[in-house]
């Protein structure tokens, strides 16, 4: 069981604090695998320990009070803090998987030719690093969509070398800063590094990939992704915390046609009779039914598609009037590209948005506390909005 580890003192204070360490292992006769980073000042200590003993709690318990009172000695402190000498909290201990599970995303609408332009480029960035064995990545919802994603979402899997063939890093918290520098190159990519097996798990238990997740219940969805961006920014001001993604619930494309009621009437049209041709050609209106044997088919009309691609395709879409006269769409309409809801996502019947990030080079429990006491000074929500943390 990992009990201890990242315990930081100063660089030359570390082999005086080697020995107090070793001398503390061998008087509780407890085996244990550590190592140490000189230059760092860090000593990584495992022991092991059976935890399902009495005699193992009591062990326990006496090693991490000893341990704490060497390092307020040394003026160290564990998991590599502030140098306090409190022992930090995680939800549960992390396992050094041996791959990373990349979460990409890019803009909300992003086509399929550009995400794959997108995670080729970041797969040739990622392969550059000389820890790297193979990548694999995935594109969207299979067609068994147990796990749905739209087409601007990506999961890359990096299978690592063993750690005692690596090179450019000494450890998995470094190297996946590096390689997310190395990715962040790519215009309009962002990642979040987890390992494989915790990045599901994160999403069973938090409905998130990432290591923590804010969830900022409201009803507005402009208000929600107003005060996210507000989550971000806090978040980015917080040591420790990497890979801040916020969920985007605006932004998607839409084409929008608000209609003229003086032009439609002054051509002798109704809306019924507009509305009538916008879904002939675009979605298709039933002209007749076709019989095959007793089987019965609707025949439907609709335009060509390389006549359905294009802004101008709705501009200039003639309707006929009952005196035979066409006119444009545009001459009764105003028509246009709008942003608009991306997605509307709910929890517990109350519509929420998440601003999610993971840990790297320090304890959750901290960095949680911190943002929560930042958010809390900077950000007033308004009635009936309210913020949850999970992960």
């Amino acid at each position: 069981v990992n009990l201890i580890e990242d315990c930081a003192v100063d660089p030359l204070d570390l082999p005086a604090y080697v020995a107090e360490i070793q001398a503390l292992l061998a008087k509780y006769h407890t085996n244990a695998a550590y190592y140490a980073h000189a230059g760092a000042g860090e000593l990584h200590i495992e022991p092991f320990i059976n935890l399902k003993s009495p005699e193992g709690i009591s062990i326990f318990r006496q090693l991490l009070t000893e341990t704490v009172e060497i390092l307020k000695k040394y003026k160290g402190s564990l998991s590599g803090e502030h140098g306090d000498g409190r022992l930090r909290g995680e939800f549960i201990p992390e396992l050094e998987e041996g791959d990373f599970a990349i979460d990409a995303r890019l803009m909300t609408g992003s086509s399929l030719g550009e995400t794959i332009d997108a995670t080729t480029k970041a797969v040739h960035e990622l392969k550059k690093f000389p820890e790297v064995q193979k990548v694999v990545t995935r594109i969207g919802a299979s067609e068994i969509p147990t796990d749905p994603m739209p087409i601007e979402m990506t999961d890359i899997i990096v299978n690592l070398k063993p750690k005692n063939e690596w090179t450019s890093a000494s450890s998995y918290d470094e190297l996946a800063n590096k390689m997310s520098a190395a990715i962040g190159k790519v215009p309009g990519l962002t990642g979040g590094f987890q390992y494989p097996v915790q990045m599901r798990f994160n999403e069973l238990i938090a409905g998130a990939k990432q290591d923590v997740v804010c969830k900022i219940f409201g009803e507005d969805l402009d208000t929600l992704a107003f005060y996210a961006a507000q989550y971000e920014e806090v978040i980015h001001k917080v040591e420790g915390a990497k890979d801040v993604f916020t969920e985007r619930v605006t932004g998607l494309p839409q084409i929008v046609i608000k209609y003229k009621p003086n032009a439609i009437a002054a051509y002798g049209l109704s809306i019924a009779d507009v509305n009538r041709v916008l879904r002939a050609s675009f979605a298709g209106e039933s002209a007749g039914q076709v019989y095959e044997n007793e089987r019965r088919f609707d025949l439907v009309l609709r335009l060509k598609e390389n006549r359905r691609n294009d802004l101008t395709d709705i501009k200039t879409l003639m309707v006929t009037n009952p005196d035979g006269i066409s006119v444009p769409l545009e001459q009764v309409a105003e028509i246009g590209i709008q942003e608009g809801p991306n997605q509307v996502q709910r929890e517990d019947a109350k519509r929420r948005i998440t601003v999610a990030f993971n840990v790297r080079d320090r304890d959750v429990q901290s960095v949680v506390q911190e943002v929560q006491s930042k958010a809390e000074k900077t950000i007033a929500l308004p009635a009936g909005y309210y913020v949850k943390y999970g992960g």
